[in-house]
């Protein structure tokens, strides 16, 4: 059957939807034309290093004040960039502040970065290290080891399961990119501060390789939510007292234990005081001491006041140390008092970390039992954390009697020498990083019968006879030297002592371990000794000749 017939024998209602599709469809393959792959639609953009952005601190606070995070950004990490291809080869330094606005009151300072750049790609963190000075037109701040290392290096390192900053950093550097990290709890300061300093680090090596300095991704201001948390509503206040319920009139006596300390292995002693409660309100703090006996049943330790005191001292009153002053745990407690507070917190006093502590336990103690005896209880606060100093080594025993081969620079204690007391001299201080001023150590030896027999004095220059520009200040210094010379630990004694058991052994003078915490004066001591016996030698060779 012909098209014309179907047609006629076909009703028109199946026959116009049919002409109009064949229409449609001649139409369509008249006008095609072929499928070409266009690479260009599907490209991403990569962003050079001086393209990145950062996160803005700004928009995240204002988002927060209207009960809502910004659009598109984490809290503790940005959009991951690329960073290579960017960067000059070498090693660069990068510095960033930590600490700025913490509410616990412990001082800013600098946290320094250095990073190797090959191939134009960074190879991660080299060293991370705290600092008082950051990049040239940065103002001075206040790194202090004793208080700030350990939260370094838990941000450095990662606790309690967490990942550390630079093992984030190191694995982004692999991957050439960079997109913030997640800081490390109770170190998130120190967190953001180490990222903020390898992105200064790397925007130097941008900037040398011909761009403008980079503008990488920065870690969220420590102080926001951490990554995963959602912001506060409003920020809440920061907690300045500790709840006390109500406290008996009267005074009320407590000890707590004061050490050990495994670093410097003194023996653990009692800190104990007084405090005095009128109307229900704490009116003095008394009688702060340290002693042998505690509470009652407590065992008997061993408080030296010869060793001890100054550093109690410190902790008590404060102290000035490189120019910045310390206040003294006795007078933050009655500032908090004074302000209607209880003080959730204090800051240790440089150098008298463990004595600071126990004061300010005394202190809760004491308190805890004011409210026992009304029938109430105290909220004691955390304990500040306190990294564990490392175990001291044992020392090297005395050598035996005899000839033994002396290291280069070593005088030998026999000679020929005649009789008589010598002397020698040694700068102590130089180079140190707490901003005391250097002096002389002086020290004496006694030769008889052709060998130095004894270390007859050692002391500071304090007239200023060997040079008047370094002059030994009993103040700032002779805790150390004293500690240096006269150390009695379980394990290790001072200097002086161990020099002179070897001494009177009859053994050369090698081997001797220092006492930490005074390791200047230790080195000063054995430099001014060795100039000792070398004038003894001297001596020797003259009559010689």
């Amino acid at each position: 059957m012909n098209v014309l017939n179907w047609l006629k024998q076909t009703p028109l209602w199946l026959v116009v939807p049919s002409v109009f599709l064949a229409v449609g469809v001649a139409g369509a393959v008249a006008h095609h034309e072929p499928l070409v792959f266009d690479p260009s639609l599907y490209e991403v953009p990569t962003a050079s290093a001086a393209e990145l952005s950062t996160i803005d601190a700004e928009a995240l606070e204002a988002a927060n004040a209207a009960e809502q995070p910004p659009a598109d950004v984490e809290l503790a990490s940005a959009p991951a960039s690329s960073v290579s291809g960017a960067l000059a080869d070498g090693t660069w330094t990068g510095y960033a502040p930590c600490g700025q606005g913490n509410l616990d009151g412990w001082k800013p300072y600098y946290v320094g970065v250095t990073v190797n750049v090959s191939g134009g790609k960074s190879q991660g963190i080299a060293s991370i290290f705290g600092s008082s000075t950051g990049n040239p037109s940065d103002a001075a701040l206040s790194w202090d080891a004793a208080e700030n290392q350990g939260y370094l290096d838990w941000a450095d390192a990662g606790r309690n399961g967490e990942t550390g900053v630079r093992a984030q950093v190191n694995a982004m550097a692999q991957a050439g990119s960079l997109s913030g990290v997640d800081t490390v709890s109770k170190a998130t300061y120190s967190s953001a501060a180490i990222y903020n300093a390898y992105v200064d680090a790397l925007g130097k090596a941008a900037a040398a390789a011909g761009g403008a300095p980079a503008e990488l991704p920065a870690a969220v201001d420590p102080a926001a939510p951490s990554k995963g948390e959602k912001p506060a509503k409003k920020p809440e206040k920061a907690k300045t007292d500790v709840e006390v319920g109500v406290l008996a009139d009267g005074t009320f006596e407590a000890f707590v234990q004061c050490g050990p300390d495994p670093d410097d292995v003194w023996k653990p002693y009692y800190v104990g005081l007084a405090l005095t409660v009128e109307d229900g309100a704490v009116t003095s703090i008394d009688k702060i001491a340290g002693s042998s006996s505690g509470e009652k049943g407590s065992p008997e330790l061993d408080w030296d006041e010869a060793e001890n005191q100054v550093y109690l001292t410190w902790a008590i009153a404060g102290r000035v140390r490189a120019g910045v002053e310390y206040a003294g745990v006795k007078e933050q407690v009655e500032r908090a008092l004074a302000n209607g507070e209880n003080p959730a917190s204090i800051d240790v006093v440089s150098g008298a970390t463990f004595s600071s502590k126990s004061v300010f336990e005394a202190f809760y103690a004491a308190l805890a039992k004011s409210a026992k005896a009304a029938g109430s209880t105290i909220e004691e606060p955390d304990p500040t954390p306190t990294p564990e100093p490392e175990p001291e080594p044992e020392p090297t025993p005395d050598p035996a009697p005899g000839p033994v081969e002396l290291p280069e620079g070593v005088p030998s204690i026999h000679g020929d020498f005649p009789d008589g007391t010598y002397t020698g001299y040694a700068l102590c201080g130089v180079g140190n990083e707490d901003g005391w001023q250097p002096y002389y150590l002086v020290v004496e030896v006694q030769a008889e019968d052709g060998a130095i027999v004894k270390v007859v004095d050692a002391h500071g220059d304090s007239d200023g006879v060997v040079d008047p520009a370094y002059v030994y200040d009993g103040a700032e210094n002779s805790v150390y030297l004293n500690r240096a010379l006269n150390y009695n630990g379980l394990r290790l004694k001072g200097v002086k002592t161990q020099v002179q058991s070897r001494l009177d052994a009859g053994s050369e003078v090698t081997g001797v371990d220092v006492v930490s915490n005074a390791t200047y004066s230790c080195d000063a001591f054995l430099d001014a000794f060795y100039e000792a016996v070398k004038s003894a030698h001297d001596a020797a060779l003259s009559m010689q000749g």
